[in-house]
């Protein structure tokens, strides 16, 4: 503010040499980083690298947005960005981790307490990699996140109905007269994410060939929904079944004739409100919900319900994975993994067949053969 040069000190070495010595450091740092980043706080770093990210999703953004705010800024916040040290984002993670935590930024009537492991290395993430980008940006010599270690996820899978149950909930009365039943067979036959649901436009619907082109997705943002490509950014088609293509058209006739008695106009989405409106997924989620407890079924999530249509496609219905994954939008075999679920009857099955081979060594489809073709190491 005075245009004079701003000083620094500091004291408290026992000796000359180790002050010294912290000198030299200071001074290394400076030359590597010109000394641009001495009066930025990790707070005021957060900000500006969240700024500077033109690259990201609105609904990832406001996800960064809310991990920096309610979590990162709150523990690390008023720490000098050159000063932060592996041991505060270690002390940071552990408080993340306590099954006490809540953020002191939460409603003080909040009852959420604790953060799942996933939640937690959400935070690690965003914190890593505005880190990595101030190395990039030669406001750090090197990342302090470099040297922690993150905690292993060991949050509870998804679950997956069986095909009966599957099939029990789409015969339920209070489901085939349900508005939005035709969302519900796209959401167990195609495994489409709820903001696809919403999303889905007419025109992107080929009944007469019976495809569907998943190029749009409706995604709440804070208190708002907007339109984005899907997921992964990764548009794609999806081949419908003729019942499902029926449904639709069924559908579709029905939309119309209650767009005419309303008297709206015609927003282009497949599936909207009463009122021929567009929808918030969070609708289709408390529906979803309202349904599933009407039926008596196990509890499975909306999002279950896609883990419901890859674990029957993948086990029971034998697609292979390249066609499964590619039909869902997993952007990974690791991904398509992780929402496969063989059932019990599935896994015993498994297991008689294997023991049949065993103990009926000249009855098996591959009777005769003797190659080996393990790998020796499990």
């Amino acid at each position: 503010m005075t245009g004079k040069r701003r000083q620094e000190t500091r004291g408290g070495y026992p000796t000359r040499a180790e002050a010294k010595t912290a000198l030299d450091a200071v001074k290394s740092r400076t030359r590597a980083t010109s000394g641009r980043s001495e009066v930025l706080t990790v707070a005021v770093w957060l900000d500006q690298w969240l700024a500077s990210r033109h690259d990201i999703a609105a609904t990832t953004r406001y996800d960064y947005a809310s991990q920096i705010r309610l979590h990162i800024k709150p523990i690390l916040g008023r720490i000098r960005l050159v000063d932060l040290t592996p041991e505060n984002i270690d002390a940071m993670l552990a408080v993340l981790s306590a099954p006490d935590y809540v953020s002191p930024l939460r409603h003080a009537r909040s009852n959420k307490r604790g953060l799942s492991t996933a939640s937690v290395n959400r935070a690690w993430d965003v914190l890593a990699a505005a880190l990595n980008a101030a190395v990039k940006r030669r406001l750090l010599p090197w990342s302090p996140g470099v040297g922690v270690t993150p905690p292993a996820e060991t949050n509870k899978p998804g679950q997956a109905w069986s095909p009966s149950e599957a099939a029990a909930f789409l015969a339920h009365p209070q489901v085939q007269e349900d508005r939005w039943f035709a969302a519900w067979r796209l959401v167990l036959t195609a495994g489409a994410r709820r903001g696809e649901i919403a999303g889905a436009r007419w025109e992107d619907i080929d009944l007469d060939g019976g495809r569907w082109w998943l190029s749009n997705a409706r995604v709440a943002v804070g208190a708002n929904v907007v339109d984005k490509t899907p997921k992964s950014a990764r548009a794609r088609t999806v081949d419908l079944d003729p019942h499902t293509v029926e449904l639709l058209r069924a559908h579709k006739s029905k939309q119309a004739k209650e767009r005419l008695w309303l008297g709206v106009p015609d927003c282009g989405y497949a599936f909207t409100s009463p009122v021929g409106e567009p929808l918030s997924p969070h609708a289709l989620t408390r529906r979803w919900a309202e349904l599933v407890a009407a039926t008596g079924l196990p509890i499975r999530t909306l999002h279950e319900g896609r883990h419901t249509a890859v674990t029957i496609g993948r086990v029971h219905a034998g697609v292979d994975v390249a066609t499964m994954r590619e039909r869902v939008g997993h952007a990974s075999e690791h991904v398509a993994e992780r929402y496969t679920h063989p059932h019990a009857a599935v896994s015993k099955a498994a297991a008689k067949a294997i023991a049949d081979v065993i103990d009926n060594p000249g009855n098996g489809p591959g009777a005769g053969r003797t190659e080996h073709t393990g790998t020796g190491s499990g």
